[in-house]
């Protein structure tokens, strides 16, 4: 089960609120805070994310930009393909992967690394390699 996958994420005061369920991150904090509007303060949050492996809130942030209209960039993406590499998460980042190129969000060689990096951990080397065939 992804630690995030029971993470809220929601408006308060222009500002979005990430929380974390209770006893999920003990070294790390259990609420974070961002302003969606800026994309710096977006990839500070999903790297945070990403330090403490939470993969399903990184997510579901990401999902919470696109719901909410908020811009959504290579760097947002990358960040969570990250998050997910470092959760041990290949099949969520493979997935995000292709549905960020079909909503048309340009991928670079930076997140298409994450991704091989995320099938690397969980030694599914066949998908690394398909990937670098893409």
């Amino acid at each position: 089960m992804l630690g995030g996958a029971s993470a809220r994420v929601q408006l308060s005061g222009g500002q979005a609120v990430v929380r974390l369920p209770d006893g999920t991150s003990s070294k790390h904090e259990d609420t974070l805070t961002f302003d969606p509007q800026d994309p710096r303060d977006v990839v500070r949050v999903l790297g945070k994310l990403g330090k403490a492996r939470e993969a399903g809130a990184a997510v579901k942030v990401l999902r919470y930009m696109q719901e909410h209209t908020f811009e959504v960039d290579v760097y947002h993406v990358a960040s969570t393909v990250n998050a997910c590499s470092k959760a041990g998460e290949w099949r969520l980042a493979l997935s995000l992967l292709h549905d960020m190129a079909d909503s048309g969000v340009v991928v670079d060689t930076i997140t298409y690394n994450a991704a091989v990096s995320a099938c690397e951990r969980g030694s599914a080397w066949q998908q690394a390699v398909q990937l670098l065939h893409e």
